[in-house]
């Protein structure tokens, strides 16, 4: 739900040309959300948890970190294309984020 809320402000900064809203919602977003508290708890799972347990968290971060991407694109094209080209890529990816769509409330929810 906070990537869908930080997905929310950053397209309602860009429709209301407030670019530095926009930018600053997917950057709290990425260090006091995804960095601080996530991927720290992330850490046990992938030390002690089961093969189920391991391949949820995988795919929740895969997910997660890819929609992150796609919404800092318009913000950091360089950067997001670097590290949309080094990401493991399921086939259903696009080959370049500058042709993948900018996420929705949506797409951050699934």
């Amino acid at each position: 739900s906070r990537l869908a809320g930080a997905v929310e402000s950053s397209t309602r900064g860009i429709d209301d040309f407030r670019l530095d809203e926009g930018a600053g919602a997917l950057y709290h977003f990425v260090w006091d959300e995804l960095c601080d508290w996530y991927l720290e708890a992330c850490k046990p799972v992938f030390q002690t948890g089961s093969d189920a347990q391991k391949s949820e968290t995988r795919q929740t971060l895969a997910h997660t970190i890819e929609t992150v991407l796609r919404a800092l694109h318009p913000f950091a094209p360089f950067i997001t294309e670097e590290l949309w080209q080094r990401a493991p890529r399921p086939s259903s990816r696009t080959k370049s984020i500058a042709i993948a769509p900018y996420p929705t409330r949506d797409d951050a929810r699934s």
